[in-house]
């Protein structure tokens, strides 16, 4: 009786390599696409829940709460280098109740109406009247995050084309 072959043939294994090969041209841009739009997702989170603990901070402990850009300098990424939450105590003595790093890889996050460096929330829960704005934020594909808070300090958000 003569043995049974076992294993794979050449044409088998080449043919499962082209279909895997097939299998990931298809997945990997998909992917990477999955990821930015993740990551533009978690910031935009990230963002509002800092805005939204503030807000709660400041109904809580009846004082003002801020959340402020750490280096507001550059002007199209004021809040890329990360914000705190703080509570203001004077006009000088704050404490810091939450910390948020840097924005990763070619985020950039920037208030684009009014240049707001610094969101205060007053005891009853408002926004100070220049606290306002729109933020953008945006990735290097052009593709972002819209967050709006209004002055009663209720965040929306939504995806848009950077420019």
């Amino acid at each position: 009786m003569p043995a049974r072959p076992t294993g794979f043939t050449l044409i088998e294994l080449m043919i499962v390599i082209t279909l895997s090969a097939l299998l990931l041209a298809l997945a990997v841009p998909n992917f990477r696409d999955f990821v930015r739009r993740n990551r533009l997702a978690t910031q935009s989170n990230e963002f509002i829940a800092a805005v939204q603990h503030a807000r709660a901070e400041a109904i809580r402990r009846n004082r003002n709460v801020s959340v402020r850009a750490i280096n507001p300098g550059d002007n199209s990424n004021e809040w890329g280098d990360g914000w705190r939450v703080v509570v203001d105590r004077l006009a000088t003595d704050t404490s810091l109740l939450r910390e948020a790093p840097a924005l990763p890889g070619s985020l950039a996050l920037d208030s684009s109406v009014n240049n707001v460096s610094t969101i205060t929330f007053d005891a009853s829960g408002l926004l100070q009247p220049d606290s306002a704005d729109v933020f953008r934020l945006c990735d290097a594909k052009k593709s972002g995050r819209r967050i709006e808070i209004n002055t009663v300090g209720q965040t929306a958000h939504s995806e848009i084309e950077c420019d």
